[in-house]
């Protein structure tokens, strides 16, 4: 993945709608690349800042990883699209994708957030970053589906990658994470986001998983 060197300048207006708790804003834009969509931005905590500090991370080098998470994901779901479509399984039904996410900066105050395509919907949590299942009775079929690409990730990436967190509203997803069997990378930094659980998340996972229909119809090997 290569960063642009000129940063793209858009204008945004803050809404009066907030989401969730902490840091998170509505926003619209009328900038090319961005109107006609609602846009959520999150902002560091600084409980999340002093975390960052703590690991050796800045703020805009955690953005882009949150970007890059994003990204991953995101392919680790058209590759289940690819992989369905090459063996003609239409059974499958609906697959997920995740929502656009771009890393930002406030021109007036330099500090880094990062902005997301706003979801419409009944936000659902699906598995946490640390690889628990969230069972959900309210809607089996797409719980079923959400374990299967976490499942299918795994095995795409040879067992080196397992994606994490997942949630989201309908068939789209979104603030992703990945657990990698290294925590480290070579040059001794932090791997992913702050919430990559590692080996911890994904054994976690692993013991906790029987594999499904879906698994089964993509010839996963059992974990």
């Amino acid at each position: 993945m290569t960063w642009s060197v000129l940063p793209v300048k858009a204008e945004f207006v803050a809404s009066k709608e907030h989401f969730g708790e902490g840091g998170l804003e509505g926003l619209t834009s009328s900038t090319d690349d961005f109107k006609g969509q609602e846009w959520v931005v999150k902002k560091y905590l600084p409980a999340t800042l002093a975390h960052l500090q703590e690991t050796g991370q800045s703020a805009e080098d955690h953005s882009k990883k949150i970007v890059q998470t994003h990204m991953l994901a995101g392919n680790f779901a058209e590759q289940l699209q690819s992989s369905i479509a090459t063996k003609c399984l239409s059974e499958f039904g609906a697959t997920f994708s995740y929502n656009k996410v771009y890393m930002g900066r406030i021109e007036s105050s330099s500090e880094y957030v990062t902005i997301e395509e706003f979801i419409e919907g009944k936000f659902r949590k699906y598995v946490n970053n640390d690889g628990t299942i969230c069972a959900r009775v309210d809607d089996i079929d797409l719980s079923l589906k959400a374990v299967c690409l976490v499942h299918f990730s795994f095995h795409i990436s040879n067992g080196e990658l397992m994606l994490l967190d997942i949630q989201g509203a309908g068939m789209m997803l979104c603030d992703p994470e990945i657990a990698s069997c290294k925590l480290l990378s070579e040059d001794n930094q932090y791997m992913y986001c702050a919430g990559n659980m590692s080996l911890q998340g994904i054994e976690k996972f692993k013991n906790s998983h029987t594999c499904n229909k879906y698994c089964k119809a993509l010839a996963l090997s059992t974990l």
